[in-house]
């Protein structure tokens, strides 16, 4: 059984939307189509079998609820191809997320999709979430948040650390 202990982690990260787009030199029609989003779902390991990337269970859905409900001029990608897509099951209680990487000017878009996606799809009392949501600040660097707790302290949380930013 687990707490209510929050794990939160603010951290300078390498990831940026560069080095996302990187992975897909060889596909200028893929790369062209991510470049366009201000909001990209990418896998937890990248090319990990030179093919295939590798998310959590449940992105797909993830995905197409941040398309249904994001705001017409915030552009939403998954960074694979579908041939290159696999899903990676966990057998816990805990509710992983892809991870996500968004302008810092369309942060608070992705905490809301992101929240609401929460409190929309996990209805049991007591789930536990864990994401990471990468951040690319005006200069360019990269910020990581990642959470890991209680599903209903999960908005709380990650705004008060977008807010003092």
């Amino acid at each position: 059984m687990y707490s209510d202990e929050i794990e939160v982690k603010e951290e300078k990260s390498s990831i940026t939307f560069e080095t996302v787009l990187s992975n897909f030199s060889a596909d200028l029609e893929l790369r062209e189509q991510l470049a366009e989003a201000s909001i990209l779902i990418i896998p937890h390991e990248m090319k990990y079998d030179g093919r295939t990337n590798i998310f959590p269970v449940g992105t797909v859905e993830l995905y197409r609820y941040f398309l249904k409900n994001s705001p017409d001029n915030v552009m939403i990608n998954i960074a694979t191809k579908d041939d290159e897509y696999l899903e990676l099951a966990q057998h816990s209680a805990l509710i992983e997320l892809a991870t996500t990487i968004a302008d810092e000017a369309v942060a608070s878009i992705l905490l809301g999709l992101i929240t609401n996606y929460i409190y929309d799809t996990i209805r049991q009392e007591g789930s536990r979430v864990k994401s990471e949501m990468v951040i690319v600040n005006k200069d360019g660097s990269s910020t990581s948040i990642k959470y890991n707790g209680p599903a209903k302290e999960y908005y709380d949380t990650v705004r008060e650390i977008l807010k003092n930013r």
